[in-house]
């Protein structure tokens, strides 16, 4: 399991560091930011990542560990799912370019959840554990 997120960490974070480089610039290139906005929001579920936290909580040790990352990565990957990003998807299908409130909107989202660093993070603690 904990190579199986390693390596969709692996996967993810270069498309949301991109998602974020393109919401910051002047214009935004509709159809690669639908792509990958929609990749990241249909990014992988794993097992039992979907019970409530309380089912969870208490677990100690490497299990306890390892929810705690799945958590992680899944909170990550579950933000390109909110608003701020399904707005900018739907402008985008329709035609338009999103405005600047809609990519600031975003941005901040972005980082006041900490997505790029969420994914690091779980790249960090599992990649010396899992290897390569």
């Amino acid at each position: 399991m904990a190579k199986t997120v390693l390596q969709s960490a692996w996967n993810y974070l270069p498309q949301a560091q991109e998602v974020r480089t393109i919401l910051s610039g002047a214009q935004v290139n509709c159809t690669r930011s639908v792509e990958l906005i929609n990749n990241l929001a249909n990014a992988p579920r794993y097992k039992d990542m979907d019970k409530p936290l309380w089912d969870r909580r208490g677990r100690t040790g490497i299990e306890g560990e390892l929810w705690n990352i799945k958590d992680s990565y899944a909170d990550a990957v579950n933000q390109f799912n909110v608003s701020a990003f399904v707005s900018i998807r739907n402008t985008c299908a329709a035609g338009s370019q999103p405005t600047v409130k809609q990519r600031q909107d975003a941005v901040s989202w972005m980082d006041m959840v900490g997505v790029v660093g969420k994914l690091e993070g779980v790249i960090n603690k599992l990649a010396p554990a899992v290897g390569p």
